[in-house]
């Protein structure tokens, strides 16, 4: 059964707003995500966490009071007040969450959620008026400590704090920030005295609300208010995705162009969000040619990153398809994007130009074929933080068999290893089948290079199979190499396009590691099983001139 207005006394808006400006109140409201996680259920920017669930659970059973101020949904009665998405959405709502509300809704009244979201839901939108109107006058001439996730910016690009003495910030994680409730309360007690603290913080407001009231702050809960003003101010009919910053039911932050004016930057007093570790650029090179039916993948896989701080090279290669139109579409969506149109003989210039554009502090490439796992770059990048003397960063990977649809995974993401090699190590691992080693050794796919260690490191131009060459290369100039035994890329893998090792590359390494000093007997019987291999692959092509060359080096290596 539909709980009714008999069961939950709610107070409207108004009266709300009345009721919390009279006593100065702290307020702390449930929405449709709150009585998801109670029921169990994760939300888009918060998982399920059985603490935080039970501790919702706890404040929604609190009787409100001049001091604090519990608020649920007022849709228990006269829902023709709302649009027809609105009534339908509330409706099925309460008929899914029905026991929820009356086993955990046990105090004599509420307040309304909706203080905060006067406006879209509305049928007759004029009442917003007077609600922004008693909203903005909990702020008048105070001064206010916003605390916020990253991509909230409440009040960037409008006047809705304008009215405030003054206005500070605390920048919390856009998703999950329950796991930093501690440092994010903290923060508040630091610098939250004297000021009126207003969280945009989800779920994890309610709890932050509750525990520091009694402490003689006062803080309300006031998310999507931003949104809503701004829709308020357009005059809009619906919601409408807004540009430069996160949108209220538009849970996944995509294509925002964030402006960092000066005037935002300074009120920011305190940043506990994983961005505020994101200063160093990474640039990802992606060269393409044809690839417009897997381009996309690979693309969704970089912008969806959770390190963020990235510029993005995408390199289309006189491409005959719709490469060219997917690179300029994603540019538009996303602004770390820039787009080279080259017309290069070889994939080693067209990386090469990549090179040449690159302005991060570090770099990594990924094929149009791939796509990264979403903390591929964070879990790289971290390794390099940590050991600032180690200039590559080596990740084992995933195969996807494309003509089967099997995937082949490498390493274990329940027991990962990592371990730091100095040169002379690590080039021992190359003919290793222990973590997989033989193969991430030769391949370009999960590295993540330090930029001022590239120096002349370049790509033979001459071919296009020959990506083995820059690795080797910049392994051997490296002071030190950082390996993470987790499948971070995902390379797709079809039989018929197998690359075959390079004999050139073979050859040119085992005589770099011998002018260097190394001892390249390992190296030696390599090359020896190397050749036997392309010898009988000659054989079979007809190649019988490349066949004749190759039974001449085998021989030769036999007399030695």
């Amino acid at each position: 059964m539909v709980p009714n207005k008999a069961m939950f006394q709610v107070m409207d808006n108004q009266k709300t707003l009345e009721y919390m400006l009279k006593h100065h109140s702290s307020v702390a409201r449930f929405g449709d995500g709150e009585f998801s996680l109670i029921s169990g259920f994760g939300i888009p920017y918060q998982d399920y966490d059985p603490k935080l669930a039970e501790q919702l659970q706890a404040i929604l059973a609190k009787q409100s009071s001049p001091e604090f101020v519990v608020c649920i949904p007022d849709v228990f009665e006269r829902l023709e007040r709302y649009n027809q998405f609105s009534r339908d959405f509330w409706q099925g709502h309460l008929e899914h969450t029905a026991d929820t509300y009356k086993e955990c809704c046990t105090a004599e009244w509420y307040g309304s959620t909706f203080i905060s979201r006067p406006y879209t839901d509305l049928e007759n939108k004029e009442p917003a008026t007077k609600i922004f109107s008693l909203v903005r006058t909990l702020w008048q001439d105070k001064d206010v400590l916003i605390v916020e996730g990253t991509t909230s910016r409440s009040g960037v690009g409008n006047d809705l704090f304008d009215n405030a003495n003054s206005v500070k910030r605390i920048l919390c994680p856009p998703r999950n920030a329950y796991e930093k409730i501690s440092e994010i309360t903290d923060a508040i007690r630091q610098h939250g005295a004297g000021k009126l603290v207003l969280l945009m913080l989800g779920p994890t407001a309610k709890v932050i609300t509750a525990d520091l009231y009694h402490e003689g702050f006062q803080l309300i809960d006031l998310g999507h208010i931003d949104s809503e003003y701004e829709w308020f101010k357009m005059g809009a009919i619906g919601k409408v995705k807004l540009k430069n910053k996160h949108t209220a039911e538009f849970n996944y932050d995509q294509d925002e162009l964030f402006i960092d004016d000066e005037n935002y930057l300074s009120q920011i007093i305190v940043d506990l969000s994983d961005e505020a570790k994101m200063t160093k650029k990474v640039s990802v090179i992606v060269p393409i040619q044809n690839s417009a039916k897997t381009l996309t993948d690979a693309l969704e896989s970089i912008a969806q990153q959770t390190y963020k701080n990235l510029e993005i090279i995408l390199l289309n290669n006189a491409s005959s398809d719709d490469s060219g139109v997917v690179c300029e579409e994603w540019a538009k969506k996303d602004a770390r994007i820039r787009v080279f149109h080259e017309q290069h003989a070889t994939i080693g210039k067209l990386r090469n130009a990549g090179l040449s554009y690159i302005t991060g502090d570090y770099f990594t490439f990924l094929d149009p074929t791939n796509w990264f796992e979403k903390d591929a770059i964070q879990k790289l990048i971290t390794l390099l933080e940590q050991q600032p003397d180690s200039d590559i960063a080596v990740a084992n990977y995933t195969t996807f068999q494309e003509d089967t649809g099997i995937y082949m995974f490498y390493a274990d993401p329940d027991a990962p290893i990592e371990k730091s090699y100095v040169t002379s190590e690590w080039v021992t691992t190359k003919n290793e089948t222990r973590y997989n080693l033989s193969n991430i050794y030769k391949n370009l796919s999960g590295k993540l290079f330090r930029t001022k260690s590239l120096n002349d490191i370049r790509f033979p131009e001459e071919s296009d199979k020959q990506s083995d060459f820059f690795v080797y290369r910049f392994y051997l100039a490296a002071a030190k190499i950082v390996f993470l035994n987790l499948g971070l890329v995902v390379i797709r893998f079809n039989e018929k396009e197998q690359e075959r090792l390079n004999l050139a590359c073979q050859e040119e390494y085992m005589a770099l590691l011998a002018s260097m000093g190394f001892n390249i007997k390992a190296e030696k019987e390599s090359y020896k099983y190397l050749l036997l291999d392309k010898r009988d692959h000659a054989l079979k092509q007809g190649n019988i001139s490349n066949y004749h060359e190759i039974v001449q080096k085998i021989k030769l290596l036999d007399k030695v």
